[in-house]
This record gives C-alpha cells, structure tokens and sequence, in this order.
C-alpha cells in the first residue's frame, strides 16, 4: 500500500486528483503498473527512453531513444526516428535512415524499386536515374516542410539494398555510421 502512495504522488505531477476517483480498481492498478514500469525503464537503462512526456490533455508520450539521439552543434536534440518516420510515409520509400555528418543531416533510403519499375517501364537507364532524382528532391521537399528549421536534411542518397536489421527488424545503424563522411 505504501507503494501505490509514492506512485500517487508521481501521478499528481500529470493527473488531476480528480481523475483518480472516475478510474476502476482495474484501470487504476494498470495506471500504476504503467507508471512503475516506465520509471524502471527511464531510471535503469537510459538508451531506451529518453524523455517521456505526458502532455496538457494527459497523454502520454516517449520521445526517441538516447542512443539514436543527435546533438547537433547548435545544442538541438535531434531524434531521428521523428524523421524516417516522415520519410517512411512517402509512397516510394520503404525504409530510411538518418543520420549526422558534418553537422548536417542526411537520409538514406531503400525505395520501392517494383513501383519505380513500374513508372519506368520501357525508358532508358539515363531516364530511370532522373525519374529517382526527382522522387529524391520531391520527397526532401516535402519532408524538410514538415520539419523545424534545425532538423531539416540536407541530402538524401539512395541506398541499393535493404538495411542490415537486428532480430527485432530495427536497422543496425552502427554499420551505416557516415558512409558518405567528408574528411
């Protein structure tokens, strides 16, 4: 029971006192249990959750890993999982990557090559190499308008092959660490 007092108290900082009162002895237990297992997870082992928000409607909301995390020069915090998500949204994209070189970021991403096959039935290679350069500027366009001014990217390379993934189907970014760095 003492307990479930300390966890009241953490819950005040982003709950009515009032909410308590309308939930069930179920939705509250899960409430805490929650609450309890994301303090575990932001206290133990910080590569996993780096801020954990709830915001003024009380929604909960995780933000990025640390390890993924980019500090750019500027001290901005750069998730870039916020960003292939917005890159991943494009019609032709199957999966991205992003990451920092030279203070700038870059994004690298494994298309739909059926669809672009599709677009280009019967044109030459010459051709086929445009039409992607053009879905590249469009995409880049259309994200970077999405995005604040400090965490726009400033190019955007094709990668030919799909990302290298771990067991649970996340891009081992370690090996994809500045493919393009300029010394």
């Amino acid at each position: 029971m003492q307990d479930e007092t300390k966890y009241t108290k953490t819950l005040s900082d982003f709950l009515e006192a009032d909410i308590c009162h309308i939930l069930s002895d179920c939705e509250a237990k899960v409430l805490f249990t929650t609450c309890r297992q994301l303090e575990k997870i932001n206290s133990l082992d910080h590569t996993k959750v780096k801020h954990i928000i709830f915001d003024k409607y009380d929604n909960l909301h995780i933000k990025g890993r640390s390890k993924n995390m980019i500090l750019m020069s500027n001290g901005e915090n750069i998730y870039p999982e916020a960003i292939e998500e917005k890159l991943n949204a494009s019609f032709y994209v199957l999966e991205s990557l992003v990451m920092e070189n030279n203070n700038q970021l870059e994004a690298w991403v494994y298309l739909d090559y059926d669809l672009i096959d599709l677009d280009t039935r019967g044109k030459s290679e010459k051709e086929r190499g445009l039409y992607i350069e053009k879905i590249l500027a469009q995409i880049k366009g259309e994200v970077n308008e999405q995005l604040s001014s400090f965490s726009k990217l400033s190019r955007i390379f094709v990668q030919q092959e799909p990302f290298v993934k771990t067991a649970t189907h996340k891009i081992k970014r370690y090996l994809y660490a500045h493919p393009h760095k300029k010394e």
